[in-house]
């Protein structure tokens, strides 16, 4: 009540409304629908800032398309990038104690074609910027060794240890579809498989 309606109307008049008509499809600044990698030399980008010079960050992204490309590989790279962000966080920070910042993520534009990124982010003494992507390359070989075997009618579970987390395959194309923490998880003989069950 203490804004006349017709004031508000000609305010709302006189700034949004006289902003151009957008066109109904976004379009990005310059008519540009591509993203690129920057250009690399041995396969990464240096930039060097002004900041206190104990402290760099690093950055891995992995090209993952977008969101409508494949819908169902875009909820399973959120589990994945769930289950690398746990392990970054107890390897890194909690038996490092390295970093307090490590971080992982899916970006998947749900407007422009094949726009997405899943991106690993690290915040540390540039010293220990080696460890971060070591300990990148035994997750992925932790990961892809521990692979489901796929198949249309095979639904499985596995268990992670170290990350205390069950990783289901529900739908038998290989790759995870749901995670689950679980406290006080110690030993894969605490879970066997008649405990669950795939309807």
């Amino acid at each position: 009540g203490d804004v006349d309606a017709e004031k508000a109307i000609a305010y709302v008049a006189r700034t949004l409304g006289a902003l151009p008509a957008r066109d109904a499809t976004p379009k990005p600044a310059g008519g540009n629908t591509s993203v690129t990698q920057p250009a690399m030399k041995d396969g990464m980008q240096v930039l060097t800032h002004t900041g206190p010079k104990n402290r760099a960050a690093a950055v891995i992204n992995w090209d993952a398309g977008d969101f409508f490309e494949n819908p169902s590989r875009g909820r399973q790279l959120r589990v994945l990038a769930a289950v690398m962000d746990l392990k970054l966080t107890e390897d890194l920070r909690e038996r490092l104690g390295d970093t307090y910042a490590p971080s992982v993520d899916v970006d998947q534009s749900e407007t422009f074609k094949g726009i997405g990124v899943l991106r690993a982010t690290i915040d540390l003494e540039p010293e220990k910027l080696k460890i971060f992507y070591a300990e990148i390359q035994k997750m992925g070989a932790e990961l892809a060794a521990g692979a489901f075997s796929g198949g249309s009618d095979n639904s499985e579970a596995r268990i992670n240890t170290t990350t205390g987390r069950v990783i289901m395959d529900l739908d038998g194309d290989g790759a995870g579809d749901i995670s689950i923490g679980l406290d006080g998880l110690i030993s894969e003989d605490q879970l066997v498989v008649t405990d669950f069950i795939f309807a």
